[in-house]
């Protein structure tokens, strides 16, 4: 009878070499095929970005308000009958509250102190309020205003006159680390009727100037960062914000005429203002 076989020395080292020689190409199959068809696979850091853009959204809401200007305005005269005498009437001049324009602010407080830009509320012939996210409403009794920044900071009180506590108040964050490229988020009362309307963008440049004719919503300001987020009419002094939920800057004009240009007041500017 015969044994079995016997392998030789070189045969088993020409076998191992053999079988790492197929799991190296197995491996570069592999590595083609994630290449190819790496497209079609969900991406881990799209996701990532999705829920954290989702999560600042949702944490910041409560700190977003519209600040809302009204005048009253005569409407009408109503003839009262004065029935002692009927040949003598009172005439009545009922009035309304016209909503004359309205911005977008941010608490930074949780009494209720409120961030915005100065020319939402430049107007001393009006009556200001801010209304939060789930309706309630408190009128704006002070503001504090630096104009050469655009900055203004509203004081509040609620129907009974009291000052409101217990408000979320956004974190403001440091500017001075943005870089060109970084994704934010800006939040405001878009077109003065969509109120908490969120867009996100990237920055776009830093340090930016921009003269009075060269925008829709301001005085010509300085040291501006500029966002391709879209920022519309009643969005002025809503926060732009990072993907940690920090007030990095408050939305203040758009370039006149042109799409995808924005610019805000870097948080860095306001900081030393409310000291």
């Amino acid at each position: 009878m015969f044994g079995k076989p016997r392998l030789s020395f070189r045969q088993i080292i020409g076998m191992i070499l053999l079988a790492i020689a197929g799991g190296m190409l197995g491996s570069l199959i592999t590595d083609c095929y994630k290449e190819r068809f790496a497209a079609h696979l969900p991406s881990n850091q799209l996701i990532s970005e999705e829920s954290r853009i989702i999560q600042t959204i949702e944490s910041i809401t409560p700190s977003v308000v519209s600040v809302v200007a009204t005048q009253d305005l005569p409407l009408y005269r109503e003839s009262i009958m004065n029935f002692d005498d009927p040949y003598f009437q009172n005439t009545l001049y009922r009035s309304e509250g016209y909503r004359v324009s309205s911005g977008s602010g941010v608490f930074i407080s949780d009494n209720g102190l409120v961030l915005t830009t100065y020319h939402v509320v430049d107007d001393p012939a009006v009556s200001y309020a801010v209304i939060t996210h789930d309706g309630a409403t408190y009128a704006v009794t002070k503001i504090e205003a630096d104009q050469l920044h655009d900055i203004a900071f509203l004081t509040l009180t609620d129907a009974e006159g009291n000052p409101p506590a217990g408000l979320a108040a956004a974190k403001l964050g440091d500017s001075d680390q943005l870089q060109v490229g970084q994704r934010v988020i800006a939040i405001g009362n878009a077109f003065s009727t969509y109120s908490n309307t969120v867009t996100t963008g990237i920055i776009s440049a830093l340090n930016r100037s921009i003269a009075p004719d060269k925008i829709d919503g301001s005085n010509g300001l300085f040291n501006l960062i500029q966002t391709d987020a879209s920022i519309h009419p009643g969005d002025s002094g809503g926060p732009l914000l990072n993907l940690s939920g920090e007030v990095i800057g408050i939305t203040t004009a758009v370039a006149a005429g042109m799409d995808g240009i924005g610019f805000a007041i870097p948080s860095n500017d306001i900081i030393p203002l409310l000291k």
